[in-house]
Formats: structure tokens, C-alpha cells, sequence
């Protein structure tokens, strides 16, 4: 048996971005699945990447289930328009019925202020909405140095996860109704990855905690291979 606390999750993730038309990325099958069975028990990674139709977007996520764990990262990334369309990103580390480390954020590749100040607008009414919600957390440096003044990271146990879904789906939705949406609906021109993303990306890549969690399941090279190639890699 593996854990499955985080599927109403993913399922809301899919259902606020369906509106898009994505194209699915490809990556090796190991990487979109993959049981492995030891002494301590069946552990399941899946994964799966898709580049927006227009080449405007990039979606991602990657997760991890064994007994106890249920890990999920869902990331989507601007592509060369990092100056217009945030990244709307969040992690849930479940271990033993309890939230570890959840984040939520809605992030800026690079600097460029006009956007930021956009981000503000919307996103401090909303955070503030949630204040007190949930156990705050102290977030690692490397995380400060991307992290948005409304970015969540907080503590949370099972009885949590309706108002963790909630945030999720607040957030998300205020993404795409205020930048996804109508930038896409505008004509907004796609491309390969700006410089801004590309650093984003290997910038969470180097500090990744799956680097060491992934090391035990797919070795030390192929972790790197599937961190740095697929789940923060460049869009396919």
C-alpha cells in the first residue's frame, strides 16, 4: 500500500490548468514511472512534463509514494517571457500523516519589477487572507532568495489538507485569471526558455532535497540526470 493523501491535489492542479492546450513532454518511461519493491515496502515515483501548445508555458511535477511518504512538487514555469507570466510553484511533504514542509508561491524568474509589483497587488490581499491558517515555518536560505513577500511555507497535519487544497486552488486560480489567462488569450509569442528561467530552474535543481531522496531510489547519476534534464530542465 502506498500513501495517497495528495491526490485531490494534483487532481485540482489539472482541472484549474485544463483550459490550456499542452502538449506532453517526452522523458524516459522510467522517469514517468517507476515501482521499485525492498524490505521496507513498495515506493512509486511518477512524473510527467507538457510544454503549452504556444510555447508560452511549461508544466511539470514529480511525485513520490511509499507507506508513509506522499511528496508532490508541481512547478509552472514562464518561457521566454519571464518579464510578463510568474511561476506558479508548490511542494507538499507528507511523512507520517503530517506536513512537513508545505510551500506555495507564486514566484518571478529573474528581476523585473513592473511584474512584481503586479504580483503584490494581487497576491498580499490573498496571503494575508490565510494568516494564521497554518504553522509557519522557517524557510532555508535558498529558498528566501527566490521566495515572494506572499510565499507560504508552513507546517500541517492530515486534518490540514482541506485548507492546504484551499490555498493551492487560491493561488492558482489567481494566476491564471490575472496573467496566464489573458497574456495567452493576447497572442503572447513562445519560444525556448529565457536566460531568467533557465537560471531559475538549475538554481532550485542545486538545491533540490529530492537530489538525495531520488539518489536512493534511481542512483546518484540518473537523480541528477532526472533533477537537472526533466523536472527543472529546459522546456521540450
Amino acid at each position: 500500500m502506498i500513501a495517497t493523501w495528495l491526490d485531490p491535489s494534483l487532481d485540482l492542479a489539472r482541472s484549474e490548468l485544463a483550459e490550456f492546450d499542452w502538449i506532453e513532454e517526452a522523458r524516459p518511461e522510467e522517469f514517468k514511472t517507476l515501482r521499485l519493491e525492498d524490505a521496507k515496502g513498495t515506493f512509486l515515483l511518477t512524473s510527467a512534463g507538457w510544454l503549452e501548445a504556444g510555447r508560452r508555458l511549461n508544466l511539470r511535477f514529480t511525485r513520490l509514494q511509499a507507506a508513509a511518504i506522499d511528496i508532490l512538487t508541481v512547478m509552472c514555469y514562464p518561457t521566454n517571457r519571464p518579464d510578463l507570466l510568474p511561476v506558479y510553484a508548490y511542494e507538499w511533504v507528507m511523512i507520517n500523516g503530517r506536513g512537513h514542509a508545505m510551500i506555495c508561491d507564486v514566484e518571478i524568474c529573474g528581476s523585473h519589477p513592473e511584474l512584481e509589483s503586479r504580483l503584490q497587488v494581487v497576491y498580499q490581499p490573498l496571503a494575508e487572507t490565510f494568516r494564521g491558517t497554518f504553522e509557519s515555518k522557517e524557510p532555508p536560505d535558498w529558498f528566501r532568495e527566490i521566495a515572494q513577500p506572499h510565499a507560504q511555507f508552513f507546517t500541517s497535519s492530515l486534518q490540514d489538507l482541506e485548507q492546504v487544497f484551499r490555498l493551492q486552488t487560491a493561488y492558482l486560480r489567481s494566476v491564471v485569471e490575472t496573467f496566464y489567462r489573458p497574456l495567452l488569450s493576447s497572442g503572447l509569442r513562445g519560444g525556448a526558455d529565457h536566460a531568467d528561467v533557465t537560471a531559475y530552474k538549475t538554481h532550485h535543481a542545486d538545491h533540490s532535497p529530492g537530489t538525495k531522496m531520488l539518489g536512493k531510489f534511481l542512483g546518484a547519476e540518473r537523480a541528477h540526470d532526472f533533477l537537472y534534464r526533466y523536472h527543472f530542465g529546459p522546456a521540450q
